[in-house]
Order: structure tokens, then C-alpha cells, then sequence
């Protein structure tokens, strides 16, 4: 294989904000860390000015060749203190003993790999963040941040004046200024040196501005390029392999539901079978400057999503896989989505001394009002997201909704009284079904149905969309997940499927629905 690197490690000079979805419209969250996408806009940039490009540069064949083809750039994460080394995501099938507590038998592992046991264990929680592993133990890596809050300014004169005028104000969370992050750069020796040829990179810091407001108190970074050098391929024996995701996977199939059909079709083709899959998704929404808008929001399979996979018979397979993980799988590989690492699943792993005793588990006693308001708290905010992403949904809609104003009314006030009726007799959903049913036309003779066929929503059809469990469920999984570690905390769980979620969901569709339909109607 002919594959090189070159390593980036990117510092922080100023905090950086790198805005991620959220509900709110005062406080912009932060990523933890800083994707393929931005580094290889910092370095398209820096090559347009070297070559002085301008706006001609796609017109240019090396530039497209070496930003569109030949090179990989993967995300930059935390350097984790204790071992130096970029961390990545742990792998979802990752649980570890609570802190504070002991394992039932001796010979239970502190960390459970459920990629080679699944045997149900008390005193386990899932193991999540970033982190690095040295001879055996994984240690886990801090992100620090900053919330900040700011006077909204939004006219000119309030932006003449330095305030606003009706105390309007937002929160910015960012990644405080100091903290590290390194990432890598992919591909064949030719292309690494033409890049650093052009670029001038031997050698050199190149100052950046990344993120929201760059160019304020915000965004500022230094990037220092290493020579290119050789990548280091981990050994592989036996017939089994075990892959992480390095960065999220966007599978070719846009409406893609099953994270093991996405592996099957991946590694299908080298005669591998999929034995064992934990997976999640995540949302891909990113900002794009040259064309001041935002890319179309894309599902993809996150970061720390883990298969194992047998049917290994030489080494050409092997090779093939190699190849795969550094170039990457799925869609927009050049921008590092995709990217794949070995994984070796183990029952010796145990967690760094630094990690030790700084868990909340230590607390060996939370009072259960307590954890009644805490998961009443992480219930309220799922719903609360979950409204604003059905927001966006009935924005998508397909097909003619112009005139369905009623028609959405009607789904509102069933799903309404389906609320109503299910306290008292069955499950929301099975309630709200029924009602449908029973609602076989219009006034004017034409079947209700007809509305619910013509109407499509992120590909399904409205009426399968509203009785698929797994349609709602999904967008609840993406939302639970940063809250799962602290319901863990506190010895409580998070249920997937809930009638206040699929409440919360279609309740603020239908209203939204019908908003849109309203005005286009008002619109022709």
C-alpha cells in the first residue's frame, strides 16, 4: 500500500466556536472537536493563495485532483495529556465498571467488550467520550469549553450603538483557547509532496480562523504540518477483524435504517460477514463559506460505530481493508468521512489512574426525588429537540401540501384526542391509529386516505412515517445519546420509545404542516 501522512497538530489560540445543532435560539453549543471539512478548508485556502487561483481555482487540475480525489483529511481530536496522543471515540460496545463499585465475580473485567462478551453484568454503564489507549489501559481526554454571553445586535443602530436596545442576549459555548488537537493527512507520496511543495508546509505554522465569528474574539489557531511520513498498519491474524468508525460514515444509501445492511454492502464485496454491530447515527450539517449557506442535512453512522467481521482468507484481503480504512467508505471521503481503524476488543483493558475517582458514580447514594427530577429534566429536553427537528421535517415535505391546511388540522386534533383517550384506555399510537381509520372521507367525498398517499416525508410516506416506531425512535437514540453517561450516572435509564416523545414529534409536525400549507396556499 502505498499510503503516507502527514500530521497536523492544530492548537487554539482564542476560543473556537464550532456551532453545532441545537433548540435554542440563545445559546450555540460547540463540537468537541474539529472536522476533516474545516482542516481541508483552511489548507484549499492556503493553496489558492499560494497558486493565486482566485475564484478559477476549480479549474485548475491539481487543485482538484488533490482536494477532490487524491488526499484524505481526518478530524482533529483532543491530545489526550497523559499518553500524548491523539484520542479517538471508544467504540459503542464498549460498558465499564461504575466507579466505586465491585465487579459480582473476581474474575469480571473492569471494561466489557460486548464485541466478544455479552454476557449481562451489574454495576456496568456504557463507556463514552474520547479517549487513548497505552499498554492496556484507556485514558480518557477533557475537552474544556467556555460559555460566553453576548448582547445581540442585530440592526444597524444597535450595532452602531455597541448594545441592544431591547436586551436581547445569547450564549456562545466554545473550546477554550490552549487545548490541543491533531489530526493526520492521507495519501500517496506524490500528492502529500506536491501539496507541501505548493503550500510551503515544511517546517512552518500557519495561523488560521475557523469556526463562528473567526475573525472577532473567536476561532483563532495554529497549525503546524509534520514531514510526510509512513503510516503504521496494525497486524491482523485469524479469520475475525473488528473496525471502529474514526469519523462518521455516510452510507451511499441516503435512507439507509440498518447500520448492519450498511456494513454488509461495504465489506460484501470482499467477501466478509458481518457478525456483530454497535452502531448509532448521527446528523451532518455543515456550514460551507464559499457558498454562504449550509450543506443539506445528511443521517450518518457515528463516530465510535463498531463491526466485527469474518471471512478473512489472505493477505490481499487484508490489504484491500487497509486500503479502505485510510481512503475511507461511504460518500464525501475526501473531506475524512468514513474513516475506519482496527479495533482489538479485549477483557484486559482497565481504566488510567487518571480516571480514577473522578466519576459521579462515587456518590454511592442519590435520593430518588432526585433522580425523578433529573430524568424529568432530560425527558423535557429530548421533546424539546424533538419539536425542533419535526419543525424542520414539515419543512422538507414532498408532494402538494397546498390546501392541506385541514387535512393537517384534523391529524392535530386526532392525535390530540388520541392523548386524551390513551390515559384512560390503550397505548397512544394504537389509539391514534384507530382514529385514522375511522376517519374514511371528506365532506365532499374524497377519501382521507388520498391526503396521507400524497404526501412524503424523509422518504417514507406520511402514513408509514406515523406508525414506523423506528422513524420517531431514531431522532430520539441521536438526541438521548449525550445524555445517556448521565442518566447512567445517577442509575437511571432513558426509554426510546415513549408516547410524550412520538407526542412531541407529530404534534409539532402537524402544527408546522400546516403552517406551510397555509402559506403556500397564500402563495399561488
Amino acid at each position: 500500500m502505498n499510503m503516507k501522512k502527514i500530521n497536523v497538530s492544530v492548537k487554539l489560540l482564542s476560543p473556537v466556536v464550532l456551532s453545532r445543532l441545537n433548540n435554542t435560539t440563545v445559546m450555540t453549543e460547540t463540537h468537541d472537536n474539529i472536522s476533516g471539512s474545516i482542516l481541508r478548508g483552511v489548507l484549499v485556502s492556503q493553496y489558492i493563495d499560494a497558486k493565486k487561483l482566485g475564484k478559477e481555482a476549480h479549474n485548475d487540475a491539481d487543485f482538484c485532483s488533490l482536494f477532490f480525489d487524491k488526499l484524505r483529511f481526518t478530524d482533529a481530536n483532543p491530545v489526550e495529556r497523559n499518553t500524548g496522543e491523539r484520542s479517538f471515540v471508544l467504540p459503542l460496545s464498549l460498558m465499564a465498571l461504575k466507579a466505586g463499585m465491585k465487579p459480582e465475580n473476581a474474575d469480571d473485567p473492569v471494561v466489557q467488550d460486548m464485541l466478544i462478551d455479552t454476557t449481562p453484568r451489574k454495576n456496568y454503564k456504557a463507556k463514552r467520550g474520547y479517549a487513548s489507549v497505552k499498554e492496556g489501559a484507556i485514558y480518557k481526554a477533557s475537552v474544556k469549553k467556555d460559555i460566553r454571553l453576548h448582547m445581540s445586535r442585530g440592526e444597524s443602530e444597535e450595532r452602531l450603538l455597541g448594545s441592544s436596545l431591547n436586551g436581547g442576549v445569547y450564549n456562545y459555548e466554545a473550546l477554550s483557547a490552549g487545548q490541543r488537537f491533531e489530526a493526520a493527512i492521507y495519501g500517496d507520496s506524490d500528492s502529500l509532496q506536491k501539496l507541501m511543495n505548493t503550500v510551503q508546509l515544511t517546517g512552518k505554522t500557519v495561523t488560521a480562523h475557523i469556526g463562528r465569528s473567526k475573525y472577532t474574539q473567536y476561532g483563532k489557531c495554529s497549525l503546524t504540518f509534520s514531514d510526510i511520513e509512513e503510516v503504521q498498519l496494525p497486524a491482523v491474524s485469524g479469520e475475525e477483524i473488528c473496525l471502529r468508525l474514526d469519523s462518521p460514515l455516510i452510507p451511499f444509501d441516503a435512507e439507509w435504517t440498518d447500520a448492519a445492511k450498511v456494513f454488509e454492502d461495504i465489506f460484501g464485496e470482499y467477501g466478509l460477514h458481518v457478525e456483530a454491530v454497535f452502531a448509532s447515527s448521527a446528523e451532518i450539517e455543515n456550514f460551507v463559506g464559499i457558498w454562504h449557506m449550509n450543506r443539506p442535512k445528511e443521517t450518518a453512522l457515528a463516530t465510535g460505530s463498531v463491526v466485527r467481521l469474518s471471512g478473512i482468507r489472505d493477505e490481499q484481503t487484508i490489504e484491500k481493508l487497509t486500503e479502505l480504512c485510510f481512503n475511507g467508505a461511504g460518500r464525501r471521503t475526501e473531506e475524512g468521512f468514513g474513516q475506519l481503524r482496527v479495533w482489538e476488543p479485549s477483557d484486559a483493558y482497565t481504566i488510567g489512574d487518571a480516571e480514577t475517582g473522578e466519576d459521579m458514580d462515587a456518590l454511592k447514594s442519590i435520593p430518588q426525588a432526585v433522580k425523578d427530577i433529573a430524568g424529568a429534566v432530560a425527558e423535557r429536553k429530548i421533546e424539546e429537540r424533538l419539536k425542533h427537528i419535526a419543525g424542520r421535517d414539515a419543512g422538507s415535505i414532498r408532494g402538494r401540501i397546498n390546501g392541506k391546511t385541514h387535512f393537517f388540522a384534523e391529524l392535530l386534533q386526532m392525535l390530540d384526542a388520541a392523548k386524551t383517550e390513551s390515559a384512560k384506555e390503550t397505548a397512544l399510537i394504537k389509539r391514534f391509529e384507530e382514529l385514522l381509520k375511522n376517519q374514511p372521507q371528506y365532506a365532499n367525498g374524497r377519501p382521507f386516505k388520498s391526503h396521507l398517499d400524497s404526501v412524503d416525508v424523509n422518504g417514507k410516506r406520511l402514513e408509514d412515517a406515523m406508525f414506523d416506531e423506528q422513524f420517531y425512535v431514531q431522532h430520539v437514540r441521536l438526541q438521548s445519546d449525550e445524555l445517556r453517561s448521565f442518566m447512567d450516572c445517577i442509575g437511571e435509564k432513558l426509554e426510546l420509545a415513549k408516547d410524550a416523545y412520538y407526542y412531541a414529534y407529530w404534534h409539532q409536525f402537524f402544527r408546522s404542516a400546516r403552517k406551510a400549507a397555509a402559506t403556500k396556499k397564500g402563495d399561488e
